[in-house]
């Protein structure tokens, strides 16, 4: 049993045979990013997710509970209380839906999948970005992505973060001759 945002969870765990997917021949790097969600190899890219609703709706009820001074635990309090746990729900219903749409689309389509091992633990020292890191979640997509092409038979390669994976042209192999240094001064992309 598991209570979270108000509401009760029970939790059953259930043992099931997963059929490996048919194999495509195809293989696939990913990056994920602040940008865009997901840029594939094969230059397709996923947009971010709009939670701009959710997000306002999260920030603005707390401050609507402080402002009208509603006593803890009052009946209003927890009508309030109520509608944030709604939005919050809905917030973290809409990322993960999203995210098993994705993870499992990429899994049946290629073979071969690889992604950066990400620093995400350091990303989040940046104080403009941690925000947006916190609401996109990547390390959730990551997992995902990982545990699905181990379930469907898939192959799932991690790089090393410090190999020039995007200096290198997907076509002949060779490296470009110039790119952004993380020592250069980097702007923060406008979400």
């Amino acid at each position: 049993m598991k209570k979270e945002n108000g509401k009760y969870y029970a939790i059953v765990n259930v043992v099931t045979e997963v059929e490996e997917l048919k194999k495509t021949g195809e293989n696939i790097g990913i990056d994920l990013g602040l940008k865009t969600l997901v840029t594939l190899s094969n230059t397709q890219e996923i947009a971010n997710l709009d939670l701009s609703q959710e997000e306002t709706m999260i920030k603005k009820i707390p401050e609507k509970n402080c402002q009208e001074k509603k006593k803890y635990m009052s009946k209003n309090y927890q009508k309030t209380l109520k509608k944030y746990h709604k939005w919050v729900d809905r917030k973290n219903n809409k990322i993960k839906n999203t995210y098993h749409h994705i993870s499992k689309k990429i899994v049946e389509n290629y073979d071969i999948i690889s992604m950066e091992d990400l620093n995400i633990k350091g990303m989040f020292k940046n104080k403009k970005w941690s925000h947006k890191l916190q609401q996109i979640s990547l390390y959730t997509l990551l997992q995902m992505i990982k545990y699905k092409a181990e379930w469907y038979g898939k192959k799932f390669i991690q790089i090393d973060r410090y190999y020039p994976s995007s200096k290198k042209c997907r076509h002949c192999g060779k490296n470009k001759p110039r790119i952004k240094t993380p020592h250069e001064k980097m702007e923060m992309p406008k979400l």
